[in-house]
């Protein structure tokens, strides 16, 4: 069922009996902004963390300046700061014309939360992607120690899902169900040369936070984070938008198509996640996996 901000905003009020079933129907459906971030946080658990527990609290913002402290002292490379500033700056630059606060450094904040990450997990390499999968959080969330531990909680969700079936795996099962769905389209790609590693790769691992605008990153998010089938949705996700552009890309050539794939334009993910439900239900149905 929707919501309103009233009513999401009542059950959020009472901070010791928050019925999180509830909270995760609502969200399904698409949270408002200005209550996002309080909402995630509970959705995620901000790392397994009571995030409306002081000590918890206290204890989450001790751990935060600590790792600031060691990133501040030299902890991440320098070369590895440098290359996360670059990304964020090329990236924040696609959204321009968004409607990101122009007043809220969003930069600093992207780049803190990836160095941390980087820092509080010292097997983890620096990937660009990391940079798109910050920016929903910084602009959703106040704090960027909120931020940090949601991102966290999000990279959990993804090594769990990794686990289950790796990103090679979750690649081939989508180009599967993308020729076995839409076979025009593919035999397409294919005579257009158009590598997967150009575009679906990116899809999947990224979860769209590269490809989508802010705002339909976050809706679909709203969806992950509260769904039964979780980012399960995601494979699901990316058919349908394929579906829904399949005109447009048809019509495409090359350099275009890519370009396409690659920057894709404001969408309805309402429509979208309705008909990723859909998907699923239909390959599940045909035991096309």
């Amino acid at each position: 069922m929707s919501l309103d901000h009233e009513q999401i905003q009542e059950l959020i009020a009472d901070e010791s009996d928050i019925d999180v079933s509830e909270l995760c129907e609502a969200a399904k459906f698409g949270l408002p902004h200005s209550l996002r971030g309080s909402v995630w946080k509970i959705l995620l658990q901000m790392a397994k963390i009571n995030p409306y527990d002081e000590i918890n609290i206290h204890k989450l913002q001790t751990e935060w300046k600590e790792i600031v402290q060691q990133i501040e002292e030299g902890a991440v490379e320098e070369d590895t700061l440098k290359r996360i500033r670059m990304q964020t700056k090329r990236y924040l630059r696609s959204y321009s014309k968004s409607n990101l606060n122009k007043e809220t450094n969003y930069a600093e904040s992207i780049e803190i939360v990836v160095a941390a990450h980087l820092q509080w997990n010292f097997e983890s390499k620096y990937q660009p992607g990391l940079v798109n999968l910050a920016l929903p959080f910084v602009f959703c969330l106040s704090n960027d120690y909120e931020a940090f531990f949601c991102f966290e909680s999000l990279l959990i969700l993804l090594e769990e899902r990794d686990g289950v079936i790796g990103v090679t795996e979750t690649l081939a099962l989508f180009m599967m169900l993308f020729r076995e769905l839409y076979p025009e389209l593919a035999i397409y790609f294919e005579e257009e040369d158009i590598n997967q590693n150009d575009w679906a790769m990116s899809w999947l691992k990224w979860l769209l936070s590269k490809e989508l605008p802010i705002d339909c990153v976050s809706r679909l998010w709203d969806t992950y984070f509260s769904s039964d089938v979780g980012i399960g949705l995601h494979i699901y996700v990316c058919l349908a938008i394929i579906d829904v552009w399949t005109d447009e890309l048809i019509e495409l050539e090359d350099v275009e198509l890519t370009g396409f794939l690659q920057h894709l334009p404001p969408m309805n993910m309402d429509m979208i996640i309705r008909k990723a439900y859909n998907i699923r239900g239909k390959t599940i149905a045909r035991d096309l996996i």
